[in-house]
């Protein structure tokens, strides 16, 4: 059954007595919150004077490795935002007593309780901070990620629910500025001192970059640059009303929308902006786009950025209202000239490098900003000409480009994007369609050369014959990618509740099919099993193909999930029949793990 204690129960740890604490909200039920390895309970001293947590983790995460772990961690207690790193973990030799009565609590962890809601509460419950909880929020964030950088380490797993803060607690009176913000469920914490733990988790849902990328990226020192990213564009946004009315649950992107050109992305962009500049939606925008984690601005320039931001309003009581975008151009124009300034620079230098896109989108931001101005007119002017020399310059390198462009279709975790498809299925068709024109009428005029040339004109024509045939094959490789990028398309425009019935629809399909063959007269069919085992098949494909779609999930997953059912089933199967065959099977079986 696992550890189940009751209130004040007794606990005797390293000599100490602590009692289970009561849930604030729930009179005679222990106050626990279940994480993804295992439930935290709360933990009082004798006379309720300290606080503990202790740590009960779930039968497959039960490691005795824990203790030197601990040792490790605790170097890092007196890291900003690292306080879960002080630990004391029970063993056989330090807590025999307690352990022959609560064999569960083996490599238990004993650690300080930290009060404070999550950010997941904070999501959840729709709570709106005031513009000085929401920048002293991000800014505590930047500092913790920041200082772990700079030690080369990384939480992660960085997520809403593993951020507690104690700047939003009842007695923040206690609270220091450097503990505003805590870090929680440090187990698969990333140093170069450790070594790599049995499991690593694959990101958290709605804060997780993983598609596309490399395993090594998962534990490694940039493990938390897109994550952190995500968490502090929300803490910015979380004085607006776009935050609040538009989370998707337990964070604010739903897990399809990570680093899609989603609708989510544009409203909390466009609401951050107005109320603490560019620079900040610069480095997010520079997360969201980035082909893998090391390439994501380094905590260090999210700290230089929200250092930088100018606050006005700081001394705001927690219910002054949000400022809006007319109000914020409206008291900025102090600082917006030598803004503006900044950003020309920015622009004109993407010009020098022939990043054209990237200086119409600086100068796009200039422009919203001086509206109804001659400044305006003058920066659309220099657009106009950026696209035409971006057009050209795309018309010079589209031959030498194109297997390039093949390559990051194929590979690209930026496939979602619906405008990056249908330009690069745009493209792909037409250099197909004048490459087909091209070679047919060449292969035409060679034919027609060495037929007037030749004393041999019909084996001239037959050598021609299989240069016509590979190019041929060619195209019609080119037109079958376009086909496959083509449904992808139609696949991406599709909502989820429209993905969510069909995918219903077919998995009844299916299984009406597994029935109908199932039910077949065997004596005038063969192979039913085989038939039967196909049908379920298909069944099973169009089932985790929804999830991974759904969820982001990659290869990992899927070779993962293929091992799972490997044993699952024959096991379900023989447990059934006979136990005594797990055994065997077991031992026959464990090496694929």
């Amino acid at each position: 059954m696992g550890f189940q204690p009751s209130v004040n129960e007794k606990l005797v740890i390293d000599g100490e007595t602590y009692t289970i604490g009561e849930h604030p909200n729930a009179r005679g039920v222990p106050y626990g919150q279940e994480g993804r390895q295992g439930t935290v309970y709360l933990m009082n001293s004798e006379h309720k004077t300290r606080k503990k947590a202790i740590k009960v983790f779930r039968a497959k995460f039960v490691n005795p490795s824990m203790v030197y772990h601990a040792k490790q961690l605790a170097k890092f207690r007196d890291v900003v935002g690292l306080a879960a790193c002080q630990r004391f973990v029970v063993t056989p030799q330090n807590t025999a007593e307690l352990l022959m009565k609560e064999p569960d609590l083996l490599y238990a962890v004993v650690m300080p309780w930290i009060d404070g809601p999550t950010w997941m509460d904070i999501i959840l419950n729709k709570v709106r901070l005031s513009k000085k909880q929401s920048y002293k929020a991000a800014f505590a964030l930047a500092e913790i990620l920041a200082a772990m950088e700079q030690r080369g380490l990384a939480h992660c797993d960085l997520s809403a629910p593993n951020l507690i803060l104690p700047m939003l607690s009842e007695d923040i009176s206690n609270v220091k500025s450097e503990d505003y913000v805590q870090l929680i469920d440090l187990e698969q914490i990333y140093s170069t001192q450790f070594e790599r733990p049995d499991y690593v988790p694959a990101g958290s849902p709605g804060y997780a970059a993983h598609n596309g990328m490399p395993s090594n990226e998962m534990w490694s020192a940039f493990s938390d640059r897109f994550s952190g990213a995500v968490l502090l564009m929300e803490m910015l946004g979380s004085c607006t009303d776009t935050f609040v009315d538009h989370a998707f649950g337990e964070s604010f992107f739903a897990p399809n929308e990570v680093k899609s050109n989603c609708e989510r992305y544009h409203q909390l962009i466009n609401a951050i902006r107005p109320i603490w500049g560019d620079t900040v939606v610069t480095l997010f925008a520079s997360a969201w786009e980035s082909e893998g984690l090391t390439q994501c601005p380094t905590f260090g320039e999210w700290l230089i950025a929200i250092s930088k931001i100018k606050q006005p309003g700081m001394e705001e009581s927690l219910n002054a209202p949000v400022i809006t975008e007319t109000n914020s151009v409206g008291n900025s124009k102090k600082g917006k000239g030598s803004m503006d300034e900044d950003l020309f620079k920015q622009a004109k230098e993407y010009e020098l490098i022939g990043d054209y896109k990237e200086a119409i989108r600086i100068y796009r931001s200039i422009q919203s900003r001086n509206l109804h101005t001659s400044l305006a007119k003058e920066i659309e002017i220099a657009i106009n000409l950026l696209e035409t020399s971006r057009k050209n310059n795309k018309k010079q390198k589209t031959n030498s480009a194109f297997f390039q462009t093949i390559g990051r279709l194929i590979t690209s975790r930026k496939m979602k994007k619906v405008t990056v498809f249908a330009s690069l299925i745009i493209v792909i068709g037409l250099i197909g369609f004048f490459s087909y024109s091209f070679i047919h009428s060449h292969t035409k005029l060679f034919t027609a050369f060495k037929s007037s040339t030749t004393a041999k004109p019909t084996q001239s024509s037959s050598a021609a014959d299989p240069v016509l045939e590979s190019l041929k094959k060619q195209l019609a490789e080119k037109n079958k990618q376009i086909d496959q990028l083509t449904e992808q398309l139609k696949q991406l425009k599709k909502p989820q509740s429209q993905k969510t019935k069909e995918v219903i629809n077919q998995l009844n399909k299916d299984y009406i099919e597994i029935k109908r063959i199932a039910n077949l007269d065997p004596q005038g069919n063969s192979n039913l099993e085989k038939q039967t085992l196909d049908a379920s098949v298909v069944y099973l494909n169009h089932f985790f193909d929804f999830v991974k779609n759904s969820f982001d999930l990659d290869q990992h997953f899927d070779k993962q999930t293929t091992l799972v059912e490997g044993y699952y089933f024959p096991y379900i199967y023989n447990d059934g029949r006979n136990s005594q065959l797990n055994l065997q099977f077991f031992k026959d079986y464990k090496k694929k793990f």
